[in-house]
């Protein structure tokens, strides 16, 4: 176990590092070399019409990848909510019966194990009583109905990040089609090409974590835990009963769990929380697509301006230096890219 949790460690800083070298170190040594090449002074200077092309075409490329990330989002709610809101919408009274049905039988244990049921949240055993999952009990019919939608909406989330970074490579190509027709930009493309595999890892790395508090939403909806919807709708009541004391105790108990249960407001309440929480992870991921991909244009766009700036021809010992050198940190970069391997450890 403890070399399984060291080599998953290791992984993700294997993965982290390589990204940076592959594309974030990369973009920077691009960015520098068109710098370079400005200060320089290239044969054939940037022309402003051309300017003006690159970077019209490059506020279309950010209305159009905002406009995408928009639609992305709006699909997945849907998604969401006509997989799963609508059912849990529409089968509250059917799992409130089943959970009734559940419920009635421990009415019939002896009043020590019902009281220490209560005293423990609906998880207990006893030597007379094995171990019994109450909040698992009440949702039985909710879980077995809920899990193949919820597996749905699981083989969905891909999707959307490919549809994301299939949009970027497409919007971005105009861009680069456009680059291509000046002979004075091939390093300007060529950044381009290194930004959208910085993207695709930034995708890759907010679909993981989607993945993740998709996965804890799910179990907490499904299962029986210390973060379960059902042990947080049933939590007052178990506390509210276990309080009981005196002549009529066991009664009143039972009353108290058999309300909760029964008083219309278990299952909405349980939904209300789902539908709560998968929206505000979806607002929150594609918040955080939005943002990332913004810094990524950002950047872009930085490329555009050194590559149209228009530099003095003074002479700087420091640039000088830099220019020099700059064929020196490509050779040498290549050289680690070339031993890393192509596959994960």
């Amino acid at each position: 176990l403890r070399n399984f949790c060291y080599t998953v460690a290791a992984n993700a800083q294997f993965l982290e590092a390589k990204h940076f070298l592959q594309s974030s170190l990369s973009s920077l040594v691009n960015s520098v070399k068109s710098w370079v090449e400005n200060f320089r002074g290239r044969p054939g200077a940037a022309s402003y019409q051309e300017m003006e092309e690159l970077s019209g075409a490059l506020d279309n490329l950010c209305a159009g990848m905002a406009s995408i990330i928009n639609d992305t989002k709006t699909s997945s709610a849907e998604t969401f909510q006509e997989q799963l809101c609508l059912l849990m919408d529409n089968r509250n009274e059917p799992w409130e019966e089943a959970a009734k049905v559940q419920s009635s039988s421990w009415t019939r244990w002896h009043w020590t194990q019902y009281n220490a049921w209560c005293i423990n949240n609906g998880t207990h055993s006893t030597k007379g009583r094995p171990l019994t999952r109450w909040n698992s009990l009440l949702i039985w019919k909710m879980r077995q109905e809920e899990d193949f939608p919820w597996t749905l909406i699981e083989e969905e989330i891909p999707g959307y990040f490919k549809t994301l970074e299939e949009s970027f490579r497409e919007e971005t190509s105009k861009v680069r089609t456009i680059a291509s027709q000046y002979g004075n930009a091939p390093t300007f493309s060529q950044g381009i090409a290194l930004r959208i595999e910085d993207l695709k890892y930034i995708l890759t790395v907010i679909q993981r974590n989607f993945l993740k508090e998709f996965t804890v939403i799910r179990r907490n909806a499904s299962d029986d835990n210390r973060n379960s919807y059902v042990l947080r709708a049933m939590l007052p009541s178990y506390r509210s009963a276990s309080q009981e004391y005196g002549s009529g105790k066991m009664a009143r108990q039972h009353e108290t769990i058999r309300c909760r249960i029964a008083n219309g407001n278990l299952f909405p309440i349980i939904s209300f929380s789902i539908q709560q929480d998968m929206t505000a992870l979806i607002d929150k991921t594609f918040k955080d697509i939005q943002e990332k991909v913004q810094g990524v244009l950002n950047l872009i766009r930085a490329d555009l301006e050194i590559v149209f700036s228009q530099m003095a021809a003074v002479k700087d010992e420091a640039k000088e230096e830099l220019a020099s050198r700059v064929g020196y940190f490509e050779e040498e970069l290549e050289n680690v890219l070339g031993r890393i391997p192509m596959s994960s450890i």
